[in-house]
């Protein structure tokens, strides 16, 4: 039974309770000591403890005391980016894209950074991506002038990007010129097909045709150095990342005997810092890993085709494709290509990789993270490990950065990017003991 006594302690312990379990007054930093992880989604939670995280639920002009916002124009992008298009509402932090002239630019967006500054820990970001293609939809780790971790730039529909860049160190390339040591991977949501420089598919059943064609869907620009074509055979095919003899082969390539055509490559004078006898498609079929067919960007269709004067018995086709930077990493991987080939009926496909985008990451709230030790880099998606990288570079306090960029080589600019807006829902960092 309660007696006065007991009712004043409980309303004591009440308002305790209530006072502990509210949002910080004083800003939208809110450490916590005694979280172990929760329900981040990422394995190992529970070895991590929460140090800080946003969740943007306040008025929007509470935002500048956690954040420095962009105010201006980048050269390697097609918008300015304000703090005007930087607005928090019902608990989200958008982003917005708005199609107007300012600062030089057709198109304006937004970007933020952190003014606390961090070193090592486990950092995500729960977002939905702008639903337009040229949209950048950027959280990443950066310390200006000294590195770069992108734990995601995220092109709409499903495609995840992951680098890292040391922008403190020149290395010399082949052609005498110098850059900065990048490392690259690409994850195409919802897709189980892997990008890589080679590929030979072995067709389960060998088709007779005339023509072949590979059409490329992604919107970069992208060499294909070889396409290669071969019967069928109950011995090895060759390994499509090394040259093959043009000459003496028991197993003939049959693209050196196909006439080509393109669409959607760069055509004479289409490209000022490449002669056209580096970008022609008979360079595709040529035999030669040194040279390479080179797409344009944002074509509404990229393809190459190859006809033989007579029916060849295909049993293998391979392709090669890409370019390697100076630290000998593979860079403009396509993630979505098919092959097909024609008969009496019209044309049927041979292999489609990831042709058919399944996932849309503007339609949902996904978690993107980084585990940054002093050992190496680990980069997940809802939990799931993509990718990791030794840790050669990063081990200085950096900021977090929240950033849309409308961008042409993130893929075709349209009207369709005017009033989208990538939608934040929280940050966090969590770091062990030991690396406080």
């Amino acid at each position: 039974m309660f007696n006065n006594k007991n009712i004043t302690l409980l309303f004591i312990l009440m308002a305790g309770i209530m006072a502990c379990s509210s949002s910080n007054p004083d800003g939208p930093l809110k450490p916590d000591g005694n979280n172990n992880g929760g329900n981040s989604g990422v394995s190992g939670a529970k070895e991590w403890k929460l140090v800080w995280e946003d969740d943007f639920n306040y008025e929007n002009s509470r935002l500048d005391a956690s954040w420095n916002a962009e105010n201006g124009s980048a050269s390697h992008i097609d918008c300015s980016r304000w703090r005007s298009n930087v607005t928090t509402a019902d608990g989200k932090l958008y982003l917005n894209n708005r199609k107007e002239q300012k600062g030089g630019k057709q198109w304006t967006s937004g970007s933020i950074w952190t003014k606390k500054t961090f070193k090592y820990g486990k950092f995500e970001c729960r977002y939905k991506y702008a639903e337009a293609t040229g949209v950048n939809n950027s959280f990443w780790i950066f310390l200006p002038s000294v590195f770069e971790l992108d734990i995601n730039e995220g092109k709409y529909p499903n495609v995840i990007d992951m680098t890292v860049h040391d922008w403190s160190t020149n290395i010399p390339y082949p052609d005498g010129t110098s850059g900065h040591p990048t490392f690259s991977s690409k994850y195409i949501a919802g897709s189980t097909q892997v990008s890589k420089p080679g590929y030979s598919f072995e067709l389960p059943a060998s088709i007779k045709t005339q023509q072949i064609r590979l059409t490329i869907q992604d919107a970069g620009n992208f060499q294909i150095k070889e396409l290669r074509v071969f019967p069928p055979s109950s011995t090895h095919y060759p390994d499509p990342m090394t040259d093959v003899d043009k000459q003496a082969s028991s197993l003939p390539n049959y693209a050196l005997q196909a006439n080509v055509k393109a669409s959607g490559y760069l055509q004479a004078g289409g490209d000022q810092t490449r002669p056209y006898d580096a970008v022609k498609p008979e360079n595709a079929i040529d035999g030669d890993l040194g040279t390479a067919w080179y797409t344009e960007k944002n074509a509404d269709e990229k393809h190459i085709e190859l006809t033989w004067d007579e029916k060849v018995s295909i049993g293998c086709i391979q392709l090669v494709n890409g370019w390697q930077d100076g630290s000998g990493t593979w860079q403009s991987l396509p993630v979505s290509f098919k092959i097909e080939y024609l008969d009496g009926n019209g044309w049927k496909t041979a292999i489609d990789h990831n042709y058919t985008p399944t996932v849309d990451l503007s339609k949902d709230f996904h978690t993107y993270a980084v585990e940054w030790n002093k050992e190496e880099i680990i980069w997940l998606f809802d939990g799931k490990e993509l990718w990791r990288k030794p840790n050669q570079y990063f081990h200085k306090e950096a900021s977090i950065y929240l950033s849309a960029a409308i961008a042409d080589w993130v893929g075709p600019v349209t009207d369709k990017i005017d009033g989208t807006s990538m939608v934040v829902d929280w940050v966090k960092v969590y770091q062990k003991e030991e690396q406080k």
